[in-house]
C-alpha cells in the first residue's frame, strides 16, 4: 500500500463497516505497509555514442585522441581496447536515453520565455479576482491568459513540424546516397514513437544458461562411436602431395596486408564484452592500428594460453524469435567475441573458405556460404522443377496417358535443428589432420572454439563461464567447418 492511500483506505474500512449488520465496532485499525526490495541493478559499461563517428569532424577528433594513447606492439589486447574505449568515450560522449518530445531540445531559451509568460498572465489573473477588480480587467487578464497558452502551443506545434520534415528529409538524403544504415537508424526514431513498450521475460539468467549450454552439449547420435567408424572411411590424405602444399599457404603468418584487409572487411556489429567497435579499430592512428596488427599474428603463431583473457570470452545475449517470451526455446544466443578474436577468425575463415574451394571438399550442390553461388539459386532450379512436373501431369491428363510409380519428382526437406552447436569437436580435428592440415593454423582455429569461455548477458549480470564441449558456428562463424564436416558425415 502506497503511504499516500493509508488514511484513504482506513476511511474506506470504516464506511463498509458501519453499513453492515454487524455489532462489533471498529476498535482500532493497524496498517502493515510492506518493505519492497529493489532488485539489485549490474553496473553496465557506460554505452558510448560511437554514431558521432560517421561525421568526418569527429573522426578526426577521435583520431588525434588515439594518438596521444600510449600503445605498442608489445601491449596486451586489454590495453589496447581501454585505450580505444577511453578516446571514443572522450569524443563522442555517453549516449542518453531518448526524451518523449525530442523536438524541443536546442529552443530551451525561448520555450523558458513562453512559460515564463503564463506563468505571469496566471499571476495577474488571480490578482484580479482576488482583489475584485473591474469585470473589464479580469476579462482583459483571462485573454492574456487564453493568448499566452495558445502562442506556447502554437510554437510547439512549430517545433514537432520542423523535427518531423528534418528527420524524413535525412531518411531520403540516406537513401538517395545509398546510405541504409543511417536511413534505418533515422527511421528507428520516428517508429519508435507512441509504441506501446514490450512485454518483458520472467526467465532468469540461470535459466538462459542452462539452455544454452545444453544446446551446445546435447547430441542426436546414438554412439559416439559411429562418428569415428566415419572418420576412418574417409581415409588419410596426409602424405598427399596437394594436401601438404596446401597445408603449407595456411600455415603462413598474417601478413600486414591481409590483417588490414580483413579489418575493413568486418561490418559494424554489437560489441563484445571489451566494448570495442570495428569502426574505432578502422578510425585509429597508425601505432594503435600497428599494435592491433601485432598483436593479431601473436594470436596466430601463439597458442590460447598466451592469449589476453578478454579474448577467451563470449557473452550470449539471448534474442527473442516469436510466441511467448517465458519459455527459452523461443530464443537464440547471439555471441558476439571480443573484437581481437573476431580479426582472428575473419582471417581464418577466408583462409578456410579458400582451402576448401582449390581441394574441392564441398559438394557440388551446396550453395550456402560459397563464393559465386547463391541458395536463390538452388532455389530457382527448383521453382523450374516443379512447373516441369506440373507441365507434365497437364500432358498425361490431355493425352490419357498412365502414371508410372516413382517417376515424378519428390522434393524432401531436411532441417537440422541446431546443427552448428552439435558438430563434435575430436572427430572434427581428426578429419581436418586427414587433409593434412596441421601447425598454427590448425590450432589457431582449435583454440578459438575450444578455449572460448562463454557467459549469458541477463538482466541480474553475467551468468558464469563455462566452456562447451561442441564447435558452435554461431560463435566462431567458421562455417566451412561445419560444411567439411557435415559433408564427410
Amino acid at each position: 500500500m502506497r503511504r499516500g492511500e493509508r488514511h484513504r483506505h482506513a476511511k474506506r474500512i470504516q464506511i463498509t463497516e458501519e453499513l453492515t449488520l454487524s455489532d462489533h465496532k471498529l476498535v482500532s485499525l493497524h496498517l502493515k505497509i510492506p518493505k519492497r526490495s529493489r532488485p539489485t541493478r549490474v553496473a553496465r559499461k557506460p554505452a558510448i555514442n560511437w554514431e558521432k563517428l560517421s561525421t568526418e569532424q569527429t573522426a578526426l577528433k577521435f583520431q588525434k585522441e588515439t594518438e596521444t594513447k600510449e600503445v605498442d606492439e608489445y601491449s596486451s589486447w586489454s590495453e589496447i581496447a581501454t585505450a580505444l574505449t577511453q578516446a571514443a568515450l572522450k569524443v563522442c560522449g555517453k549516449r542518453t536515453r531518448q526524451i518523449a518530445n525530442p523536438w524541443p531540445i536546442g529552443h530551451e531559451d525561448e520555450l523558458s520565455q513562453l512559460h515564463n509568460s503564463i506563468a505571469s498572465a496566471v499571476r495577474d489573473r488571480n490578482e484580479s479576482l482576488e482583489q475584485d477588480r473591474p469585470l473589464q480587467d479580469i476579462l482583459r487578464n483571462r485573454d492574456n491568459l487564453r493568448k499566452a497558452r495558445a502562442k506556447m502551443k502554437g510554437k510547439l506545434k512549430e517545433l514537432e513540424r520542423e523535427w518531423w520534415d528534418k528527420i524524413l528529409d535525412e531518411c531520403q538524403q540516406a537513401n538517395i546516397k545509398g546510405d541504409m544504415g543511417t536511413m534505418y537508424r533515422t527511421l528507428r526514431q520516428l517508429g519508435g514513437r507512441d509504441r506501446k513498450p514490450d512485454t518483458g521475460t520472467t526467465l532468469t539468467t540461470d535459466e538462459f544458461k542452462a539452455q544454452f549450454e545444453g544446446v551446445l552439449k546435447n547430441r542426436y547420435e546414438i554412439s559416439p562411436q559411429l562418428l569415428m567408424d566415419t572418420v576412418a572411411r574417409m581415409g588419410d590424405h596426409r602424405a598427399e602431395k596437394k594436401y601438404i602444399e596446401e597445408n603449407k599457404l595456411l600455415n603462413e603468418t598474417p601478413s600486414d596486408k591481409e590483417i588490414q584487409d580483413c579489418i575493413s572487411e568486418i561490418r559494424e556489429s554489437a560489441p563484445g564484452k571489451d566494448n570495442v567497435r570495428i569502426k574505432y579499430i578502422k578510425l585509429a592512428s597508425p601505432h594503435v592500428k600497428s599494435a592491433i596488427v601485432a598483436m593479431v599474428k601473436n594470436m596466430f603463431l601463439f597458442r590460447a594460453p598466451t592469449w589476453d583473457e578478454i579474448l577467451k570470452n563470449g557473452q550470449i545475449v539471448p534474442l527473442h524469435k516469436n510466441c511467448g517470451k517465458n519459455d527459452v526455446n523461443n530464443y537464440r544466443g547471439v555471441c558476439p567475441l571480443a573484437m581481437g578474436s573476431r580479426i582472428l577468425a575473419r582471417i581464418l575463415s577466408k583462409r578456410l573458405r579458400k582451402w576448401t574451394e582449390r581441394l574441392n571438399l564441398l559438394d557440388d550442390n551446396q550453395s550456402g556460404f560459397r563464393t559465386g553461388r547463391s541458395t536463390a539459386d538452388a532455389t530457382q532450379i527448383l521453382v523450374r522443377i516443379t512447373e516441369d512436373a506440373d507441365d507434365l501431369k497437364k500432358r498425361r491428363a490431355i493425352w490419357n496417358l498412365p502414371q508410372i510409380e516413382h517417376t515424378d519428382p519428390e522434393a524432401r526437406l531436411l532441417d537440422l535443428r541446431k546443427a552448428y552447436p552439435r558438430v563434435n569437436k575430436p572427430a572434427l580435428w581428426e578429419i581436418l589432420r586427414n587433409y593434412g592440415m596441421k601447425g598454427p593454423f590448425l590450432e589457431s582455429l582449435a583454440d578459438l572454439h575450444e578455449a572460448t569461455s562463454y557467459q549469458v548477458k541477463g538482466k541480474e549480470g553475467d551468468s558464469e563461464e563455462w566452456i562447451p564441449e561442441r564447435v558452435s558456428g554461431r560463435v566462431a562463424r567458421h562455417r566451412h567447418v561445419y560444411s567439411i564436416s557435415i559433408t564427410k558425415w
